[in-house]
């Protein structure tokens, strides 16, 4: 085998996470050089949403490759879970995982086919704090080669299935999770260019001449014995002749052989909704006032229909929230509240939350300087229409931050200043930003 002192650059593929690759691929005793890369990875988690995943590799090739030589993998993987994910499970009451994940490579030129690679963990369990690695050796098929010439091989995606578990190791209201990642666009996806040499031509040696020895030879006079004539004794043959039974023949022994077997295996139910509770708290901000009130603390009590993303809601707030501002140089103040009328309804695709809900807001104990000019309460005349729509990284289970604009119609009963109150309420372009935290 040939030593050229090439180097080889491999990459490969992890799943779920930021992982440490080290792959060897060896034929006896060559030396090794050992490279790392990374690469990102966008993955669509059902819950948890679109998460980029960078994924670095440490891995070993041979420095010399020969055609008809076979190229057998090994991996070690240390799979770090992304930050939403892990802060997702206690929430679902998951004390552990399983993963499962099968890494796709594509070879070209001197090689051809696929590289698929799978990794699988058992029982894997979050650490109290800080960044939860999971290790796992990765089995990597034998590569057979045959001619010589350039090669490549290219990242393709990564089938990855996630399970959490409860601390008696049932399912939870997750279920299992399975995602495909892609690769970010923009990057170079090669994960090994390198040369496999020609096989060497044996070279058969001349033959060896040795030269032929003569030994004279010795004469030895022949002695003459007469022979004895012994006459032959003939025994007559005895033929015995073969036995048949009529009608019967030998009969022809088949193996038998079993019907396979098919082994049943029941679907797994498909999970069922899943509840979760969130702490709200946020800002409106009431564009003709020009002024931004706060809102909350209160809760939002969601369903998740895990099968269609279709979301199902009930939204607590704050029966008021102060308000305070200046008109023609006079403190005002007053009492704003936000009541929901129905439920919030909503749906979760492609990462994306979107959510409807209906409210009357309405405002009481309105107060010009000391003058009160409302002691009761004045509600808008229509429920106003909230549509709101989740900022990057959100997770309808780890929580985010949900904004929209909205417009509030006129306000009703609110005596003889209700002239005052809609010259300065109502109106579009208003903004309502909440942030939503698990509630422990």
């Amino acid at each position: 085998m040939t030593n050229r002192g090439k180097r080889r650059t491999v990459a490969a593929i992890a799943a779920l996470g930021m992982a440490t690759t080290t792959l060897a691929v060896g034929m006896g005793s060559s030396q090794a050089a050992t490279v790392s890369r990374t690469l990102n990875y966008s993955c669509n988690l059902p819950v948890v949403g679109v998460t980029t995943i960078p994924i670095k590799v440490n891995i070993t090739f041979p420095d010399s490759i020969v055609a008809g030589d076979t190229l057998q993998g090994q991996a070690t993987t240390d799979i770090t879970v992304p930050a939403n994910v892990q802060a997702a499970l206690p929430i679902i009451g998951a004390t552990q995982a399983d993963l499962q994940a099968t890494l796709h490579g594509t070879w070209g030129g001197a090689l051809s086919g696929t590289l698929d690679s799978s990794v699988s963990v058992t029982g894997a369990k979050p650490p109290a704090s800080g960044a939860w690695t999971i290790s796992a050796p990765a089995s990597v098929p034998p590569v057979a080669t045959t001619g010589a010439g350039a090669v490549t091989l290219t990242a393709g995606t990564v089938d990855t299935t996630l399970t959490p578990r409860n601390a008696s190791g049932g399912l939870t209201g997750l279920g299992v999770v399975q995602s495909t990642c892609t690769l970010v666009a923009g990057q170079d996806a090669t994960l090994a260019s390198f040369t496999i040499d020609p096989k060497p031509v044996p070279t058969t040696p001349p033959p060896t001449t040795t030269p032929a020895t003569t030994t004279p030879a010795t004469t030895t006079p022949a002695t003459t014995t007469p022979a004895t004539t012994t006459p032959a004794t003939t025994s007559p043959a005895t033929t015995s002749p073969a036995t048949t039974t009529p009608g019967s023949s030998a009969p022809s022994t088949s193996p038998t052989t079993a019907p396979p077997t098919t082994e049943e295996t029941t679907p797994a139910p498909p999970p069922g909704p899943l509840t979760v509770t969130f702490d709200l708290n946020g800002t409106t901000k009431l564009r003709k006032l020009g002024v931004e009130a706060p809102i909350g603390p209160g809760t939002l009590t969601a369903q998740l229909d895990l099968a269609t993303g279709a979301i199902d809601g009930d939204l607590q707030l704050p029966p008021a929230t102060p308000l305070k501002l200046k008109v023609l140089g006079l403190p005002l103040s007053a009492n704003f509240g936000i009541e929901q009328v129905g439920k919030v309804t909503g749906s979760f695709v492609d990462g994306v939350v979107r959510t409807s809900a209906k409210a009357n807001l309405n405002v009481s104990q309105l107060k010009l300087g000391r003058l009160t000019l409302l002691r009761g309460t004045c509600t808008t005349v229509k429920p106003v229409s909230l549509d709101l729509a989740s900022e990057p990284d959100f997770s309808p289970i780890a929580g985010g931050t949900v904004s929209g604009t909205y417009t509030i119609p006129k306000f009703g009963g609110c005596g003889f200043i209700g002239m005052f109150v809609n010259l300065l309420v109502p109106g579009s372009g208003n903004t309502l930003s909440l942030t939503l935290t698990p509630k422990a």
